[in-house]
């Protein structure tokens, strides 16, 4: 008797296990089909199967899960990104021009810690949190107290990060035009840089270059 995994379908004809569990008619695709089925006491019937095609993941699905982005960053809903560009990690559209060459490698350390959608910078030790307060960046950026205070002011002064606060906490929110996570950010954290949003233009789409973060 043939066995497949831990489902034994019987078969009608011979009485036997047969590996074959379901043949699709020619009317359904064949393949990239998705099948579901409702167990009742270790039973499946025909009743109990249902058969659908399969969603190919899009990162500009108006119906791409949010769920963990706060509540109140959502109250103004999502503003679409991707007519600048298609998500694929972080996008940088303009070098920030660091007044010391030292700070791009801080500046780098902060991109690979942007939640995707929000560009909220956050901390991943000892769990994935917002970070709230200046000193947490010594640890992603891997600088002293005295460097990472004087390159967050410079962040902080140029409009390369800003603030927001979230349930009642401070977040920083890195400026989308140097770096952007995902394709979209909240409305009411896009608001806080609508003066340089609104002017990404085509050249700036076709000089953007990407920086794969994976890793993470």
């Amino acid at each position: 008797m043939a066995k497949a995994g831990s489902i034994q379908q019987i078969d009608v004809e011979t009485g036997e296990l047969s590996n074959v569990l379901l043949r699709l008619a020619d009317s359904y695709p064949r393949n990239g089909m998705v099948v579901m089925a409702n167990v009742h006491d270790g039973i499946i019937e025909t009743g109990d199967i249902k058969i659908f095609p399969q969603k190919k993941d899009s990162i500009n699905s108006k119906n791409e899960n949010l769920s963990y982005i706060p509540e109140e960053l959502l109250e103004n809903g999502m503003r679409d990104l991707s007519i600048y560009k298609v998500y694929s990690k972080v996008f940088h559209f303009e070098d920030p021009k660091f007044s010391k060459d030292s700070y791009y490698k801080y500046w780098y350390n902060i991109c690979r810690h942007l939640q995707k959608n929000t560009n909220i910078i956050i901390s991943r030790k000892p769990t994935i949190h917002f970070i709230n307060e200046i000193q947490e960046f010594e640890n992603i950026c891997d600088s002293s107290k005295y460097t990472n205070y004087r390159f967050i002011k410079e962040c902080k002064d140029r409009g390369f990060i800003a603030e927001f606060r979230v349930a009642s906490k401070r977040v920083f929110v890195a400026h989308p035009r140097y770096a952007l996570s995902g394709n979209q950010i909240p409305e009411v954290l896009a608001q806080l840089f609508d003066n340089v949003i609104n002017n990404i233009a085509d050249d700036d789409i076709a000089n953007a270059f990407v920086e794969d973060t994976n890793d993470e």
